[in-house]
């Protein structure tokens, strides 16, 4: 598809430039001037110019050559105009990604003239084009494209570097639309309030002492911009801002809430889109990581921020920012001490190292934080208390107004174009600079670029800079782009006037108050008031209050509450309903008729006036209130239209306030909707999160690999992601991915950053976009990844991670063990707690990924004693990579056993007899406790009955051995009990350790029971991981007096420590506190009661609570509640692990005699 520029030229410009109208040339000068199109990226087809000298480029299109119109450029009879046109994409260049299209215009002394188009000059390179202004006499004006043929393809005219010549755009759609942008007054008028304003920043073209050199001599040439690199530090000093940045430093309540897109940063790394909402302070610091001492700006995260990290930037740096964004640094940091720095994914190129300090205008979610504080300086709003225009609105609210009061400028929240560059500012106006001069005179008079911060600027306004360059559909690019370029005295004939979106409607004549709505004077027909509370990733809560303000008259309301009912759309009870607003005998009630989906509620028949004619006002008023009392207040207008029960429906026929929009809808002409924009409107305590896509359906597949300390290396051959929405995995990359391994611990995931397939993270040596440039799985800020691993359909273990602060994860602190087998693995995110699904009670819970398939295939390895004869080996075999080894599985014989109560411990070593704990530390302080891999036990009854089958199943590396130890009822370690054993001629062992006999076999196949104790097998506790409704069959058996009961508690579990660190929120401890809680905490759907006596019976268990670690509890009849661990009275352990997935209580407390034999009651689990 090919897009064409066509440049318009008026005669008035040519009559400025050349002398003549026509261009042909004037007399009196010695035609000393020059005109040109220069294009950034020209496609490799077009030819360089023949009119141009030798050594030129093809980035040039002569428009003037000495005094006279180029023979290029053609005069159009029906547009009365002077044309050219260039190709800005073609077969030859396909997309361009960023690029800019310049016009200058030159006039100097013949004699001496500098030919901008070699490479002595200008040539092709843009960077030439802002710092020689002046030294080669050029002034010139900009146009910026991106043509992809994508929705997302804009243009923009952009006056950001300085302001020369009145350009304009206009666009025809393939649908018979058009858009248009430009300036609203004459270049003229605009130069002469910039030079006036400072005159320091103003350029002029050469002036002959005899002969003009041309029609341009002592012109302005430029007005420099305080963007200007080259020109704006010494023009417009940044102490300019030096009080107002003063007077902001001082305010104690700024906050910044909105959303940042998704999209990569410099160096191809993508960051997710997400919400923000921040505080800003200062502090004054002493040197540091984060500079000098000094006085620093810092921005902390809301508690409920999806971006975290606190960003410090220095006060002379912030200033540095007021006028050119994009000066200095800021640093990063994890915590609100600025003790852990965060290395930001980006910060450098990838391969090289990270660091937590970045760009203040870095493309990321803290570097685009700054954009609106910025803009809070550039507009004025810091500092500054702001009315409504509504001269019916009282000074402060009541319970008849509650959106009466002044609005405050400190929360973005309140921000209007409305309120910009002291409009509709209550109290005196400082006299020191407090916002940009020149970015408002773009602002008021035009939609182009006038500052960094336009954008910004212009949320609110209809149109702002940015102009669509592809067809409505969004397939392809239009395939025509017409700039023109006016007269310094011509006003653009295509200039489109930015319009504010109204934050009310003023009274027409003849209107002294806003029509009333009361019960005497109410019809029975109205519009529809379509609400809708949706930004992607985020609603206003579902438990907010919500009323419905109908105005009195002299500024006073009465309220209806919109009743929250049943929603079967949401599976709650909520307010997204359609509501009937009735007149009941003089009094005003709603009710609910129906649900909607989430974030839609519904007014039918909003209550209108019989005694309005057309074209009166109406004021509404829509209350939102959280539980702290805390309210929301959107006032609305609308037209009466020309009959009763009818609205105007034209686009200013409208407003509203509080950051909501109010519209027509279109072919509806009894309807409007209200779009509450509660991202930018409502306050996080508002607001409930939901899963935002991303531009994917769902994450890509986890990565797979080993872990050794904190590295993670991958398996190799991960050569697809399993998803389609990420533009740059195509054909069999996006795939589900398919690997096998050969190792069977030690296992972790990761997100598709930790893959190294090439294709998976961005080379800035070719700059080729990779997958890690767009979304793959990064999650929330501190989210939690759960990867779940299924063998068929069964979910057979459940590995986590917690997100850093750029949505980052890997599985370090749960490595995995697996068996020779078939899996697939997935991932799906987690709030914090780690057991509610993010976006859990909205209609968008967070999906499950893509999944890995991964399958397993360990070498079989034979087993040996050591040459000491008391421990277990592998037989001598070839090198094998980390991770590898084999799996062990213990069946105790029949009629042998332990002295009761004590257990055997079965614990790793080198092979010179070092300690090596679970998580791969070897020596120093490790212990036997440590080192334990699996525990195994034999269990009778007071009378010597054998209460429970008992068996073990454990992962031994290849280089390590296992030796046994004998743990004694009393809690104290046998280290190296008496242990024998005998090899068997099928390759298993026989081990005999303290009177405990067991074969021990090498087996690499698990079930799924064996899976059920992987938790004990990396904590060496007595828990379970288990998911709500999963079905367990648990045996109780015991002998004890007593008559106990049991249950099951879901434990708070800290992952990286294999530690329980509470139940419910409370600490563990032995504290009445902590089992309390765990009384509280039972799950519902589990208690078996047996004693007095010797006991064995079955149930079966559907759990209740939420997914997590659970263990048993145990409770005696005087109220005694023992818990794993020592948070128990007595200070001792009351349950031990005696097999897989085997618990041993003792029920009587040692200070009152209890043998700690462990046979009281045990329990079994196995999934059904």
């Amino acid at each position: 598809m090919t897009t064409n520029l066509t440049l318009h030229l008026s005669s008035a410009f040519l009559l400025e430039v050349t002398g003549s109208s026509t261009g042909t040339g004037g007399t009196g000068t010695q035609n000393g001037s020059w005109a040109y199109l220069w294009n950034e990226t020209p496609p490799s087809d077009v030819p360089v110019s023949s009119l141009l000298a030798p050594g030129a480029t093809n980035n040039w299109t002569p428009l003037v050559l000495d005094g006279s119109i180029s023979s290029n450029v053609t005069f159009n009879s029906t547009n009365n105009d002077y044309e050219v046109t260039i190709a800005l994409t073609d077969s030859a260049l396909g997309s361009v990604i960023s690029s800019s299209v310049y016009l200058i215009v030159q006039s100097e002394d013949p004699n001496s003239h500098t030919d901008l188009t070699l490479s002595s000059g200008i040539g092709s390179n843009v960077g030439q084009i802002l710092p020689n202004a002046q030294d080669w006499n050029y002034g010139y004006a900009s146009f910026e494209v991106t043509l992809q043929n994508s929705s997302s393809d804009l243009g923009d005219l952009t006056a950001i570097p300085g302001f020369a010549w009145n350009m304009a755009v206009n666009v025809e759609y393939d649908d018979g639309t058009s858009q248009s942008r430009g300036l609203g007054i004459t270049a003229q008028s605009l130069t002469n309030t910039l030079s006036t304003n400072n005159p320091s920043a103003v350029l002029t073209y050469p002036t002959s002492g005899g002969t003009p050199y041309s029609p341009l001599d002592s012109v302005t040439s430029m007005v420099n911009s305080p963007s200007n690199s080259t020109f704006g530090p010494s023009a417009y000093p940044t102490s300019d801002w030096s009080s107002y940045l003063a007077a902001v430093a001082a305010l104690p309540n700024i906050t910044l809430s909105g959303t940042t897109n998704g999209e990569p940063d410099a160096n191809g790394v993508w960051h997710n889109s997400q919400y923000y909402s921040y505080a800003v302070s200062t502090q004054t610091l002493a040197s540091g990581a984060w500079g000098a001492a000094g006085t620093y700006f810092v921005f902390s995260p809301n508690a409920d921020s999806q971006t975290q990290g606190y960003i410090v930037m220095g006060e002379a740096t912030l200033q540095s920012n007021l006028y050119a964004a994009g000066q200095g640094t800021m640093t990063i940091w994890e915590d609100s001490a600025f003790t852990q720095a965060y290395d930001v994914p980006g910060s450098a190129p990838f391969g090289q190292p990270q660091t937590n300090v970045i760009g203040t205008s870095a493309n990321n979610q803290w570097g685009n934080i700054l954009t609106p504080f910025f803009t809070g300086f550039t507009a004025g709003y810091w500092g500054t208390t702001s009315q409504s225009p509504n001269t019916m609105m009282p000074t402060s609210s009541s319970a008849t107004n509650l959106g009466g009061g002044n609005v405050g400028l400190n929360t973005t929240l309140n921000w209007s174009p409305a309120y910009a560059f002291d409009v509709n500012r209550v109290g005196t106006i400082p006299t020191y600079q407090h916002n940009d001069y020149w970015s408002q005179q773009f602002f008021n008079d035009s939609n182009i670029y006038g500052s960094a911060f336009s954008d910004n600027l212009s949320v609110g306004l209809t149109t702002g800079p940015l102009i669509p360059l592809s067809q409505p559909d969004g397939a392809q690019n239009v395939s025509n782009i017409d700039l023109y370029v006016y007269g310094s005295t011509e006003t653009a004939t295509t200039y489109f006037t930015p319009v504010a979106t109204s934050i009310y409607l003023p009274l027409p004549g003849g209107q002294s108050d806003y029509l009333p709505v009361t019960t005497a004077s109410a019809s029975t027909s109205g519009p529809q008031l379509i609400v809708s509370g949706q930004t992607a990733g985020l609603f206003p809560e579902s438990t907010l209050g919500v009323q419905l303000g109908l105005y009195q008259g002299n500024g006073q309301f009465t309220y209806v509450t919109l009743p929250p009912a049943s929603n079967s759309n949401t599976g709650q009870t909520d307010y997204w309903q359609n509501y009937s607003v009735t007149n009941n005998g003089g009094t005003w009630t709603a009710s609910a008729g129906g649900p909607n989906d989430e974030g839609t509620f519904i007014i039918n028949t909003l209550p209108m006036s019989t005694t309005a004619t057309a074209n009166q006002v109406y004021w509404y008023q829509l209350v939102f209130t959280d539980s702290g009392g805390d309210q929301k207040v959107f006032n609305f207008y609308a037209e009466q239209g020309a009959s009763g029960g009818t609205i105007n429906t034209g686009a200013t026929d409208f407003a509203a306030d509080g950051g909501a929009t109010l519209a027509p809808v279109a072919g509806q002409p009894g309807q409007m909707k209200l779009a509450l924009n509660p991202a930018v409107s409502m306050p996080v305590s508002m607001l409930i999160f939901d899963y935002n896509s991303q531009f994917s359906a769902m994450p890509a597949a986890p990565v797979a690999g080993t872990l050794s300390g904190t590295t993670f290396t991958p398996f190799d051959g991960q050569d697809s992601i399993g998803i389609t929405g990420n533009q740059y995995a195509t054909g069999s990359q996006t795939a589900a991915p398919d690997i096998t391994i050969d190792v069977g611990s030690t296992l972790a995931f990761g997100w598709t950053g930790t893959n190294n397939y090439s294709a998976a993270n961005y080379n800035v040596s070719t700059s080729t976009p990779v997958w890690t440039t767009a979304y793959t799985n990064k999650i929330v800020a501190n989210h939690i990844a759960l990867v779940t691993i299924y063998e068929g359909t069964t979910a057979i273990a459940h590995v986590q991670a917690t997100a850093d602060l750029d949505g980052q994860w890997t599985t370090s602190a749960d490595t995995q063990q697996l068996g020779k087998g078939t899996y697939t693995v997935s991932m799906q995110e987690y709030l914090s707690d780690g057991t509610t699904i993010f976006g859990t009670g909205t209609s968008a819970p967070a999906p499950v990924s893509a999944v890995l398939s991964l399958a397993v295939n360990l070498q079989q390895l034979s087993l040996q004693m050591t040459p000491e004869g008391d421990a277990l080996q592998f037989a001598p075999h070839g090198d094998l990579r980390d991770g590898a080894g084999n799996w062990l599985h213990f069946d105790p014989v029949a009629g042998t056993q332990l002295t009761q109560g004590a257990q055997l411990l079965l614990y790793a070593t080198t092979a010179d007899g070092t300690l090596v704990g679970r998580d791969g530390t070897i020596g120093g302080s490790v212990t036997i406790s440590d080192a334990t891999l699996a525990r195994l036990g034999s269990m009778q009854s007071d009378g010597g009955i054998d209460l429970l089958k008992l068996g073990q199943t454990l992962f031994l590396p290849d280089d390590q051995q296992l030796h046994f130890a004998l743990l004694n009822g009393d809690g104290t370690i046998t280290a190296r009990p008496d242990v024998h054993i005998t090899p068997q001629s099928n390759g298993s062992m026989t081990v005999t350790g303290a009177g405990l006999s067991f074969s021990v076999t090498v087996d690499n196949g698990l079930n799924h029971q064996d899976y059920l104790a992987s938790g004990q097998r990396s904590s060496n506790l007595p828990v379970v991981y288990l998911t709500q409704g999963e079905a367990i069959h648990v045996e109780v058996a015991g002998s004890a007096k007593n008559a106990n009961t049991i249950h099951f508690v879901r434990f708070d579990y800290d992952h990286d420590t294999d530690t329980i660190l509470g139940v419910g929120g409370v600490a563990y401890g032995n504290t009445d506190a902590f089992r309390a809680a765990v009384q509280a905490n039972w799950d519902p759907n589990f208690a078996v009661q047996n004693g007095d006596g010797t006991f064995h019976v079955n149930q079966d268990w559907s759990v209740g609570g939420q997914q997590g670690f659970y263990a048993p509890v145990l409770v005696t009849p005087t109220g005694d509640i023992f818990v794993p661990g020592t948070a128990n009275i007595d200070g001792r352990v009351h349950v031990q692990t005696y097999g897989e997935n085997v618990f041993a209580f003792e029920d009587v407390r040692a200070d009152h005699g209890g043998d700690f034999d462990y046979n009281d009651m045990v329990v079994k689990l196995s999934v059904l």
